[in-house]
């Protein structure tokens, strides 16, 4: 996918790491926030540094041994500031 959009991927996480739980809902969560970063995230341009798409897995500080963090950032142009009161409400396409 990042290859047909021009983007670059870089993937962060600790060796070892496991999450538990329903493997096809997680898959389709981090699916989701990858497809939404590849198509409104931009290549990366050659001053600029780092991944165009980063994707990080790292223990949860505030539940050490008992939960991890995923986050994808892109180099997108984010969500309205109008509009990030929405982003939870279930069916809300911003």
């Amino acid at each position: 996918m990042a290859e047909e959009s021009d983007l670059t991927l870089r993937i962060e996480a600790q060796e070892g790491m496991s999450i538990r739980g329903n493997r096809e809902l997680l898959s389709q969560a981090v699916a989701n926030l990858l497809d939404n970063a590849l198509k409104h995230g931009r290549p990366v341009s050659p001053e600029s540094e780092g991944a165009a798409i980063t994707v990080t897995v790292a223990p949860d500080k505030e539940k050490p041994g008992r939960g991890v963090v995923v986050s994808v950032a892109d180099r997108g142009g984010g969500i309205p500031e109008a509009e990030r009161s929405h982003v939870l409400e279930r069916f809300v396409r911003l």
